[in-house]
Protein backbone atom coordinates (compact mmCIF):
# COMPACT_ATOMS: atom_id res chain seq x y z
CA UNK A 1 0.00 0.00 0.00
CA UNK A 2 3.06 2.36 0.32
CA UNK A 3 3.64 4.90 -2.32
CA UNK A 4 7.30 5.95 -3.09
CA UNK A 5 7.84 10.09 -3.55
CA UNK A 6 9.93 12.85 -2.72
CA UNK A 7 8.08 13.97 -0.39
CA UNK A 8 5.53 12.16 0.40
CA UNK A 9 2.44 12.38 3.29
CA UNK A 10 3.51 10.38 6.38
CA UNK A 11 0.58 8.37 7.51
CA UNK A 12 0.77 6.76 11.04
CA UNK A 13 -2.61 4.88 12.66
CA UNK A 14 -3.91 4.15 16.27
CA UNK A 15 -6.02 1.32 17.13
CA UNK A 16 -8.48 0.73 19.75
CA UNK A 17 -10.74 -1.83 20.23
CA UNK A 18 -11.89 -2.47 16.66
CA UNK A 19 -11.21 0.82 15.00
CA UNK A 20 -8.43 2.54 13.82
CA UNK A 21 -7.38 6.07 13.49
CA UNK A 22 -4.88 7.59 11.45
CA UNK A 23 -3.13 11.21 11.06
CA UNK A 24 -1.65 12.20 7.84
CA UNK A 25 1.75 14.73 8.26
CA UNK A 26 3.11 16.98 5.12
CA UNK A 27 6.92 17.33 4.75
CA UNK A 28 6.62 20.49 7.13
CA UNK A 29 5.65 18.03 9.97
CA UNK A 30 2.52 19.03 10.40
CA UNK A 31 -1.14 17.27 10.22
CA UNK A 32 -2.49 18.26 7.02
CA UNK A 33 -5.20 15.29 7.04
CA UNK A 34 -7.24 12.94 10.16
CA UNK A 35 -9.04 9.53 9.73
CA UNK A 36 -11.58 9.30 12.41
CA UNK A 37 -12.53 5.55 13.13
CA UNK A 38 -12.65 2.95 10.54
CA UNK A 39 -12.95 -0.71 10.78
CA UNK A 40 -9.78 -1.45 9.07
CA UNK A 41 -6.13 0.29 9.52
CA UNK A 42 -6.94 0.13 5.41
CA UNK A 43 -9.32 2.07 5.62
CA UNK A 44 -8.32 4.76 7.76
CA UNK A 45 -5.11 5.08 5.59
CA UNK A 46 -7.58 5.01 2.12
CA UNK A 47 -9.77 8.31 3.89
CA UNK A 48 -6.13 10.05 3.88
CA UNK A 49 -4.51 8.31 0.95
CA UNK A 50 -7.09 9.06 -1.43
CA UNK A 51 -6.82 13.32 -1.06
CA UNK A 52 -2.75 12.39 -0.53
CA UNK A 53 -2.06 9.60 -2.96
CA UNK A 54 1.78 9.80 -2.61
CA UNK A 55 2.43 8.23 1.01
CA UNK A 56 4.64 5.85 3.13
CA UNK A 57 2.78 4.51 6.30
CA UNK A 58 5.28 4.76 9.42
CA UNK A 59 4.74 4.94 13.31
CA UNK A 60 6.75 8.59 13.42
CA UNK A 61 3.22 10.06 14.32
CA UNK A 62 1.85 7.23 16.06
CA UNK A 63 1.24 9.25 19.43
CA UNK A 64 -0.89 11.87 17.59
CA UNK A 65 -2.85 9.32 16.26
CA UNK A 66 -3.57 7.93 19.31
CA UNK A 67 -3.94 11.40 20.41
CA UNK A 68 -7.24 12.05 18.09
CA UNK A 69 -8.56 8.71 19.23
CA UNK A 70 -8.27 10.09 22.70
CA UNK A 71 -10.12 13.37 21.47
CA UNK A 72 -12.68 11.24 19.57
CA UNK A 73 -13.68 9.16 23.05
CA UNK A 74 -14.00 12.45 24.87
CA UNK A 75 -10.77 12.66 26.90
CA UNK A 76 -9.65 15.71 27.51
CA UNK A 77 -5.96 16.30 25.68
CA UNK A 78 -3.99 19.18 24.99
CA UNK A 79 -3.87 20.20 21.39
CA UNK A 80 -1.76 22.67 19.58
CA UNK A 81 -3.41 23.96 16.80
CA UNK A 82 -0.01 25.37 15.32
CA UNK A 83 0.83 21.63 14.36
CA UNK A 84 -2.31 21.68 11.93
CA UNK A 85 -0.91 22.58 8.32
CA UNK A 86 -4.26 24.65 7.12
CA UNK A 87 -2.93 25.71 4.09
CA UNK A 88 -1.33 22.19 2.86
CA UNK A 89 -4.68 20.17 3.97
CA UNK A 90 -7.48 19.93 1.61
CA UNK A 91 -9.46 22.10 3.16
CA UNK A 92 -11.30 23.93 -0.14
CA UNK A 93 -12.17 27.16 1.65
CA UNK A 94 -11.79 30.09 4.04
CA UNK A 95 -14.82 29.57 5.32
CA UNK A 96 -14.05 25.64 6.07
CA UNK A 97 -10.67 27.08 7.64
CA UNK A 98 -12.86 29.47 9.29
CA UNK A 99 -14.83 27.06 11.22
CA UNK A 100 -12.06 24.70 12.42
CA UNK A 101 -10.79 27.69 14.03
CA UNK A 102 -13.54 28.60 15.76
CA UNK A 103 -14.82 25.21 16.61
CA UNK A 104 -11.24 24.37 18.43
CA UNK A 105 -12.50 27.81 20.58
CA UNK A 106 -15.14 25.43 22.06
CA UNK A 107 -14.18 24.33 24.96
CA UNK A 108 -14.39 20.44 25.63
CA UNK A 109 -17.08 20.93 28.69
Amino acid sequence: MNKKSKNPTIISTHKNENLYFAVGYSERGKIIRISLPQKSEEDAIFEIAKYHPEFLVSDQYYETAEMICKMYHGRDVKFDLEILDIEESTINTSFEKDVILEVAKIPLW
